[in-house]
């Protein structure tokens, strides 16, 4: 369990990201390209079944709003509705490869939709960890929620916590100084004695100018 977590929280998860997005393009591209070549037939038999049932109802609709729709064009428009074949009957079954292709081609992308969910939960157990706050409470909340708990821990993490500008580290809102390098996270007003942040021109308290110091 401890191998785990030192894996984890070595892992450079923008590097992570950009390799599975690279990944999943080539799976779509390549195994949805293959797909399609292997399919060409029976995807041209949809086509045309589909343009075929658009016409039969056009031609059919036109008939019943000019009255016409009694007698002969009735008996053919039922025998056609006998005769003609469902789509499952219309096109023809697809090659073994072809069924392969598409068969591993969503087995491929079902994984790496699995390899996504999994990278955020491990992403905000990381970050949360490194802010200081329960990393494995947000990593239950990364496989419940994945993105929307990713958004809801950056809102939490900036309302609760800042970033020391020294060393990068998080720190809670009300320190003063950083306990990672010690570095100071606020100024203090040398009027008042309020804190302000270390790039404030005034104070925020009395209207003091720093520049004139």
């Amino acid at each position: 369990m401890n191998k785990i977590r030192e894996k984890v929280m070595q892992t450079n998860f923008t590097k992570a990201l950009k390799r599975l997005i690279i990944v999943a393009f080539c799976v779509v591209v390549l195994g949805g390209g293959a797909s399609a070549f292997l399919l060409c037939t029976q995807i041209g038999e949809a086509v045309t079944y589909v343009q075929q049932e658009e016409k039969s109802e056009n031609e059919y609709d036109r008939q019943k709003e000019d009255g016409d729709w009694h007698g002969e064009n009735r008996e053919k428009r039922e025998r056609y509705d006998k005769g003609h074949p469902d789509l499952e009957n219309a096109i023809t079954r697809p090659s073994t490869a072809a069924k392969a292709v598409v068969g591993i081609t969503g087995m491929l992308c079902f994984l790496i939709g699995v390899g996504f969910w999994l990278l955020v939960a491990a992403w905000l157990y990381q970050a949360a960890v490194l802010a200081g706050m329960h990393g494995f409470l947000w990593f239950l909340l990364g496989l419940g929620g994945n993105v929307g708990a990713a958004v809801l821990f950056l809102l939490v993490r900036s309302l609760i916590r800042k970033k020391c500008e020294a060393c990068g580290s998080y720190q809670s809102v009300k320190a003063q100084y950083c306990a990672k390098c010690g570095a100071a996270l606020s100024a203090k007003c040398p009027q008042c004695g309020a804190a302000c942040g270390k790039d404030d021109g005034f104070c925020h308290n009395c209207g003091k100018s720093f520049e004139q110091e």
